[in-house]
């Protein structure tokens, strides 16, 4: 009877721990990769002028122009980066930098493409994103029809 509950207790951790895996394999985070120009600390990285970003070496590659910023939404926490720096005429590729990651927050992770061609290691960073759309100070208040102030 006593080794009955041992196996229960042993099935019933083996799905807990298995409903945790599949929960934090498929859950999905928001990625805004940022091609501006930064400073971290006291070190300046500049943006390149145009870049390619692959992730997983799936899909479509990014496009994006310096001082320009694009979003993706990913499943699962680790990931390869590739970042290819374009010439300007778009079509020749100057350097390549691949790296694997691990996403770092459950909000949004702003990835400064500057500071990962540089090697930095803060150039994973948290960013709140607001979703909800703003809320007015004042509501806006309507007269009623033929309710005008006196003169």
């Amino acid at each position: 009877m006593k080794r009955q509950y041992v196996i229960d207790a042993l099935i019933v951790l083996a799905l807990v721990a298995f409903s945790v895996f599949l929960y934090q394999s498929g859950k999905g985070y928001t990625l805004i990769f940022d091609n501006r120009n930064i400073t971290l600390g006291e070190k300046s990285y500049e943006a390149p002028e145009y870049i390619q970003v692959t992730l997983d070496g799936k899909g479509r590659p990014l496009e994006i122009m310096g001082g320009d910023r694009d979003i993706m939404t990913v499943m699962g926490k680790k990931h390869v980066l590739k970042v290819d720096v374009l010439s300007d005429d778009e079509e020749t590729v100057m350097a390549t930098v691949e790296r694997p990651f691990v996403v770092r927050y459950d909000g949004g992770n702003l990835l400064n493409i500057p500071a990962f061609l540089s090697g930095d290691a803060e150039w994973n960073q948290r960013i709140e994103l607001d979703i909800a759309p703003p809320k007015d100070e004042e509501p806006a208040q309507e007269a009623a029809p033929g309710a005008e102030k006196p003169k």
